[in-house]
Formats: C-alpha cells, sequence, structure tokens
C-alpha cells in the first residue's frame, strides 16, 4: 500500500542511482594500474575510493537486512588500507554500489582525482 512516503523513497533512490553514475564515471576509461596510481598529494586513488565505497555499502546493506548483529566485528585491520587498492584487485572485482551520502561525498573526492589526471570533469 502506497504511504506519503514514496514520492521523497523515489526521489532519494534517484539521486543515488545519479551519484553513483557520476561516481562510477570517474574510473571511465582507466585500466587497474591508473586507478591505483595518486594524482595528487593525498593517498587517495580512485581504485582506493572504488574498494572504499564497495565495502562501505556491503556494510550499510548488512546492517539494512541483519541489523547489528550482521556487521563484521572490528577485526583489527588498517583503517586506512580500506582505500588502498590492491595489485591484486582490479576495477572489475570491485562492487559499484553505496548509499547516497558515501557516494556523493566520494564522488566529488573521485572527480579532483582524475582531473588532476587527465583533466576530465565529471562533476562541472
Amino acid at each position: 500500500m502506497p504511504t506519503d512516503h514514496d514520492p521523497e523513497r523515489a526521489d532519494l533512490l534517484d539521486a543515488l542511482r545519479t551519484q553513483r553514475f557520476l561516481f562510477l564515471h570517474t574510473v571511465d576509461g582507466l585500466d587497474d594500474d591508473l586507478a591505483r596510481e595518486r594524482t595528487t598529494v593525498s593517498e587517495l586513488t580512485l581504485g582506493g575510493l572504488v574498494k572504499h565505497v564497495s565495502a562501505m555499502e556491503t556494510q550499510w546493506c548488512d546492517f539494512i537486512e541483519g541489523g547489528a548483529d550482521a556487521l563484521a566485528p572490528d577485526d583489527g585491520k588498517d583503517w586506512l588500507a580500506g582505500f588502498a587498492m590492491t595489485k591484486e584487485e582490479t576495477l572489475d572485482g570491485l562492487v559499484f554500489i553505496h548509499l547516497l551520502a558515501e557516494i556523493a561525498q566520494h564522488a566529488g573526492h573521485a572527480d579532483i582525482l582524475r582531473e588532476a589526471h587527465d583533466g576530465q570533469k565529471t562533476m562541472g
């Protein structure tokens, strides 16, 4: 049964789709080596952002579906390692999905890194 929140939900899902598209577009045409390349003084790379966003969406989806008990305990992993694309990882192997706020934030980061690489501007 429809509720008063359905238009709001549709707007949020549309915004999420837009942010996903913009985020994905920042790595369009790059190979894995270029995705691992630092283009600014920051340690961030495009591949590392893809890795992080993928992991964050997985965690949020697990939480949404299973509550707090579904989240993996902190096993002492290095937080910064979640932003590093390893030699064994490929862009095709990292999933491009996340919640709106996470993707929107990192789409902006990725846009800066890509613009520093070759001048491509995704978001304006």
